[in-house]
C-alpha cells in the first residue's frame, strides 16, 4: 500500500511520508500552513532528517552563526559609538555594553534569548541609549563593577 500524502483518520492519528506509520497526532510537529495544522513527517523522522542535514553539513551551520553574531556585534559597536565612553579604547573585540545604572544582568534575563536582548538594543532610540547605556572596553566595565559593587551578589 502507498503511503497517502494527507491521510488523517478520523481518530486523531496520522501517517508519516517517510516511515508509513500511523501514529497519533502529538507525535507529529504543528504547522499552521497544513490543511490538518500537522506536518507529513512525524517527529521522529523530521528530526533524524534534520541531524542528517546537519551533520552533513557541519562547519557551514557554525560558520553561519559565527557570522551573523559578529554582524550583531558591529551593529551594536557602530549604534554605541565604537568606543569606550570611559578611556576611548575602540577594538571591537574587547567592547561590552553596560547598563549605566547596574542591574545588566536581572534586565537580560527578562528576555528569552540573548538574540531578542540584541534586537532590543538595535532597536533603541539614541535618547533611550544615553539614558541607561554606554559602551565601555572590558577593563573599563569590570572596573566599574568593582567601584560600584556590582559584583556581590544580593
Amino acid at each position: 500500500m502507498g503511503i497517502l500524502r494527507y491521510n488523517v483518520p478520523m481518530d486523531n492519528t496520522k501517517i508519516c511520508t517517510v516511515c508509513g506509520n500511523t501514529l497519533p497526532l502529538t507525535d507529529f510537529y504543528k504547522e499552521k500552513r497544513v490543511k490538518d495544522g500537522r506536518y507529513a513527517k512525524c517527529k521522529k523522522c523530521h528530526i533524524e532528517i534534520t541531524q542528517g542535514r546537519f551533520n552533513a553539513n557541519k562547519e557551514k551551520h557554525r560558520n553561519y552563526g559565527r557570522v551573523k553574531s559578529l554582524k550583531r556585534k558591529m551593529k551594536l559597536v557602530k549604534k554605541f559609538g565604537g568606543k569606550c565612553a570611559c578611556c576611548g579604547f575602540d577594538d571591537w573585540r574587547a567592547l561590552q555594553i553596560d547598563h549605566i545604572n547596574g542591574g545588566g544582568s536581572r534586565h537580560r534575563s527578562e528576555f528569552k534569548s540573548g538574540n531578542s536582548y540584541v534586537k532590543y538594543l538595535l532597536e533603541l532610540s539614541g535618547e533611550e541609549i544615553g539614558k541607561s547605556y554606554q559602551m565601555l572596553c572590558a577593563n573599563c566595565n569590570w572596573i566599574k563593577r568593582y567601584e560600584n559593587k556590582e559584583l556581590l551578589k544580593k
